[in-house]
């Protein structure tokens, strides 16, 4: 059975860094704008893809990561893992300023 210690740590320390910058854009006024119709997007949403996914790009460089906010990666990955991200689940909670959003990552 794997360790999988240094990934927990560091998807747990992404999340809260993220989750961090979520929360000071939840305390402000945030622009919003649509993917499609019924699919908001927000300030939040991409910041929090930007810190997740470079973190795990910068910490597991042959691992892939599919991250709503980003392309789909076009190259299989070199370890046959992949990291799963929504950087900001409950975007339309997190524009009604609810307080029902999450972030969510696995791993594959």
């Amino acid at each position: 059975m794997s360790d999988f210690s240094k990934e927990i740590k560091v998807a747990s320390d992404l999340a809260l860094k993220a989750g961090q910058s979520i929360l000071q854009i939840y305390a402000q006024d945030f622009s919003i704008t649509y993917k499609n119709p019924n699919d908001p997007v927000t300030d939040a949403d991409h910041k929090a893809n930007t810190i997740i996914v470079k973190g795990f790009q910068e910490h597991f460089p042959d691992d892939i990561v599919v991250a709503e906010e980003s392309p789909l990666p076009e190259s299989p990955t070199l370890s046959g893992r992949v990291w799963y991200v929504d950087p900001l689940d409950g975007t339309k909670e997190f524009i009604g300023k609810n307080g029902e959003f999450s972030i969510m990552i696995g791993l594959a």
